[in-house]
């Protein structure tokens, strides 16, 4: 097992990847300083997808995308015309305590709007 956890690569289960003594080894061990540097990526340069972040701050995309949807999950960041923005800072105490798994993909496909997620219905006419 790798000592270094940010670079270990997991296509699934990507939660129980990392392994440290002192934490549950269940969980990812998300670090408030690693969050906050990646919020003053995001603060200072506009990004439109993980890639350019993850080249920016030296981390892989994995590492960037759990982070991104970490930090989505407590309000601190959101896409906002294609660009992550940051919403608010105050929760980044709160990091990881409650990840919403897909939120990214929800957001940037809109898939809020009722517009978007209404129900299309199908009139099937019969000739006789």
């Amino acid at each position: 097992m790798s000592t270094d956890p940010d670079q270990i690569y997991v296509k699934t289960n990507r939660y129980l990847g990392i392994y440290e003594k002192t934490h549950d080894h269940n969980r990812w061990n998300f670090n408030q300083d690693k969050a906050m540097i990646l919020l003053k990526e995001v603060e200072a340069t506009k990004h439109r997808n993980v890639r350019t972040i993850a080249k920016a701050i030296g981390k892989s995309r994995q590492w960037v995308y759990i982070y991104l949807e970490a930090l989505a999950s407590i309000g601190a960041i959101e896409k906002v015309d294609g660009y992550y923005q940051i919403i608010s800072k105050e929760r980044v105490w709160a990091i990881g305590s409650n990840i919403k798994k897909g939120i990214l993909k929800i957001e940037r496909t809109g898939a809020n709007d009722p517009v978007i997620t209404g129900s299309i219905k199908a009139k099937v006419v019969t000739i006789s």
